[in-house]
Formats: C-alpha cells, structure tokens, sequence
C-alpha cells in the first residue's frame, strides 16, 4: 500500500506546475491598493483572495500560482472586480492574456491602464431628492448636538452622589420632544421624497420591498429602492 500511495503521489506532483507571475503597473496605481489576477484556472473570479499579488519592494507585484502542467491558460490583472480591470492606453478592452504552463516559468506582464471609473451624473430628480436630504442633515445637525448633550446631563446624575428623579422625569421630557422633531423630519422627508414618485416608480420601488430581505437592512433597501428607480429619470 505505501507504494501505491508513493506513486499516486509522484503522479500528482508531476502534473503540477509552479508558474510565478510578475507584473508592472501602472504609475498612478497607490501602494496600498490590491491587484488581482483572474483567468480560466478560477474560475474568472476578479476578486478572490487566493490570487491577490503581493507587492515586492522594488514595485512589482507578483505571485505564484500552482496550475497543471502543460495546459494552456488565459488571464487578466484586476483591482478585485471588472470595473477596475486592465486596458489598453485608450480605455479600450484587451484581449485575454495567455500562456501554456510549465513548472518553473516566469512570465513577465505589463498592464498600461486601469478601466477608468464612469461616473454619471444624477438625474434631475435625484438632484432634488438630494437637496431636500442635505437640507434636512443640515436642519438635524444642532438638535444631533442637543441630543449629546441631553445625554451628557443623564450620566451627570447617575454619577451625582444621589441621583434625583426629578431630574430624570424632567431630561426624559426633552428627549421625548427632541427625539419626536428629529423623527418628525426625517418622516417629512420621506414624505416630500415619495411625492417625487410616478406611478410607475412607486409599483417599482414597492416589488424591491416586496422581495425577501433582511428585516433589520430596511434603510438600506429602501435607499438602495429610491436610487435605483430615479437613476434613470430625465
């Protein structure tokens, strides 16, 4: 039986080969930002942490990978998704990189550029939207501060020598009508953002709330839901 285990293993050694990857990026690539390569051998995955390079001292990322021997590969660099991956000088889209392995290869790259990011700008309604949202931050801000301090006067007298619930009742009265404002404008804002809708953007927003989700990410579904069903509005 060692024998037979001895020989599986042998076989299995010897179709792997040891392929150390070597690549140059652009200038304006940051230090601390993460470059991938992606390609037949996993699956295409833009972003995975088991063929992150590592950057060397000299400014070169590199990393080996452990691929069959003498099967034919192809690859792409990328900053963990297709957004950010390599291009041509122009922006344009490359060809797939290739190359047959063999252990021991070295395989030097150059990427020239990143995919540059494509910013829109917001539709006018989403403008609106953000208006009226930065108004009310702005309205909320003093009264956020009150709050603090509000707070700042409970812990006071818990810390008193004997804690007066005269003074509770009292501060519990101005939370209850700070927290009823702040809450009452954040409604008013909802409200106001609502009444921004179509017909067809409220039947819209309602199926991305309608659809399964995490009870406790509502704000998130909810913002996520108005962005996406304004983002095309003219």
């Amino acid at each position: 039986m060692p024998i037979i285990f001895t020989g599986i293993a042998q076989m299995v050694v010897a179709q792997v080969a040891a392929v150390k990857m070597v690549v140059k990026v652009p200038y304006d690539t940051s230090t601390g930002m993460r470059v991938y390569i992606a390609g037949s051998f996993n699956s295409w995955k833009p972003g995975d942490s088991l063929f992150q390079l590592h950057r060397n001292d000299n400014g070169l990322y590199s990393i080996t990978l452990p691929l069959f021997n003498n099967v034919h590969y192809e690859y792409k660099y990328t900053r963990g998704n297709w957004s950010n991956v390599e291009t041509n000088a122009d922006d344009s889209a490359i060809h797939n990189r290739m190359f047959v392995s063999k252990d021991g290869l070295l395989i030097a790259d150059t990427v020239v550029a990143w995919k540059k990011e494509i910013k829109s700008e917001p539709s006018p309604q989403q403008a609106y939207i953000n208006a009226m949202k930065d108004s009310t931050i702005a309205a909320l801000k003093p009264q956020l501060s009150e709050m603090q301090n509000l707070l700042k006067s409970y812990v006071q007298n818990w810390l008193s020598d004997k804690p007066s619930d005269g003074v509770q009742k009292k501060l519990n009265e101005e939370a209850e009508k700070k927290l009823n404002s702040i809450y009452e404008q954040i409604v008013q804002l909802l409200g106001n953002v609502m009444a921004t809708l179509t017909s067809e953007q409220k039947a819209e927003l309602k199926k991305i709330l309608d659809a399964p989700q995490d009870k406790n990410d509502f704000i998130n579904t909810l913002g996520n839901g108005i962005q996406k069903v304004t983002s095309s509005s003219k």
